[in-house]
């Protein structure tokens, strides 16, 4: 009897999943049917059983995608199209093979440093928990804002991206102040500068600095330290410099 209950409850779930699955809202008409063919046509959207239905302007897109890319994109797609108001985004993300937070923050910061120029005025720290990306800093290269949430939304394994990175301040004063301090310190320290990644980072906003990086003493920290708040216009300065061992 017990097991004949517990058959019966779980063919009852499995009735109830599959009815609340097939009621979806809105209607499949001439504006889902538009956006359907614009998440289709795009290459790089991947989602199989793909359903678009509309509710007087609201977008129900589902299906299950591989990668959160293609579950971000049908929603960016839908939500340019003439007369949709707003998206609802019931894309499922399949589980597939598990990997490490560690592996995809690795991945992600890989992607993001190859398009960075070596600036050492645009800082990018990546935070990985459960699959859910967290991206935050500050640049100065505006391009990297979006650039980093793209490279980061088509990684394996990733579930979610928050894109917390600020944009830098771009007035005249803190423009001057950027090229003062690194002229500066490099003049006094230029190997902290060969190569393609900077080890020391300026980072200014409204006249406030923070230096942030890899130095090879703490005489080498107070000493920059020193230099940049003698710089005139400087009003303060957050020194996170650390020593390489």
């Amino acid at each position: 009897m017990r097991k004949r209950l517990i058959l019966t409850t779980l063919c009852l779930l499995i009735a109830g999943f599959a009815f609340s699955q097939d009621e979806m809202k809105g209607t499949y008409d001439d504006l889902a049917r538009k956006v359907e063919k614009k998440i289709r046509d795009n290459k790089k959207t991947k989602i199989d059983q793909l359903k678009v239905t509309n509710d007087n302007g609201t977008i129900y897109v589902s299906g299950v995608a591989k990668m959160f890319g293609s579950k971000w994109l049908a929603e960016d797609i839908a939500g340019k199209v003439d007369n949709v108001k707003a998206v609802k985004n019931e894309i499922a993300l399949t589980e597939g093979e598990r990997i490490d937070d560690v592996d995809i923050q690795g991945q992600v910061i890989n992607r993001i440093r190859s398009n960075l120029t070596g600036s050492p005025f645009d800082i990018i720290n990546v935070e990985v928990h459960s699959g859910f990306v967290r991206l935050t800093g500050n640049v100065r290269d505006q391009t990297l804002y979006d650039d980093s949430f793209q490279a980061a939304i088509w990684v394996q394994g990733v579930r979610g991206v928050e894109n917390k990175i600020e944009h830098a301040s771009i007035a005249a004063g803190d423009e001057r102040l950027r090229q003062v301090i690194l002229a500066r310190i490099q003049r006094e320290f230029p190997q902290y500068f060969n190569g393609k990644d900077p080890q020391v980072l300026i980072i200014v906003q409204s006249g406030r600095v923070a230096l942030i990086g890899y130095v090879d003493s703490n005489v080498s920290v107070k000493k920059i330290g020193t230099i940049v708040r003698s710089i005139n216009g400087v009003l303060s300065v957050n020194n996170q410099l650390q020593t390489a061992h």
